[in-house]
């Protein structure tokens, strides 16, 4: 069997909470579920539960103008490490400072929902149990998904 190329990755993008601009990154572990990290956090609409997506843009106008990075390098098997966050005004908050969710509300839909930070985790878990394969809509684009599988390729695992 001759290898073949599949393409090359220009650049690798993790995005720690959901729905927000990401992170650039030189390296990065990939497991069965993706870039370690990816989507760790997620903000949750105090009023009904469910997670803010930039897929409703009129309810979340400013998700897509915020921007966060880890703070620490994730590891396997470990709690997701601490978050900044560069807001559109260009304050920098940490998702360990008491006021995190009154600041995001602000900043985001300027008050007009209660957010809370929480970990996505959980739900991605759930959402991902009801899956029979691993599902592609958890990347942003479909060269993220073939970036993807040229890193598991390299690695040997199938695709």
């Amino acid at each position: 069997m001759t290898p073949t190329d599949l393409g090359s990755i220009v650049s690798l993008w993790r995005y720690p909470v959901k729905s927000m601009l990401g992170e650039e990154l030189n390296a990065t572990e990939v497991t069965k579920r993706g870039l370690l990290g990816d989507r760790a956090y997620a903000l949750v609409d105090s009023a009904d539960g469910k997670v803010a997506s930039a897929k409703n843009p009129r309810k979340w106008p400013g998700l897509f103008d915020c921007r966060a990075a880890f703070a620490d390098v994730p590891r396997t098997g470990a709690k997701a490490p601490p978050v900044r966050v560069t807001l559109p005004d260009g304050t920098i908050v940490g998702s360990e400072q008491p006021d995190l969710n009154h600041t995001l509300s602000r900043a985001i839909n300027h008050l007009t929902r209660p957010l809370a930070w929480g970990i996505f985790g959980p739900w991605r878990t759930r959402q991902l149990a009801s899956q029979r394969a691993f599902s592609k809509r958890f990347f942003t684009s479909r060269i993220q998904t073939i970036a993807l599988n040229t890193l598991r390729c390299a690695a040997g695992q199938r695709v």
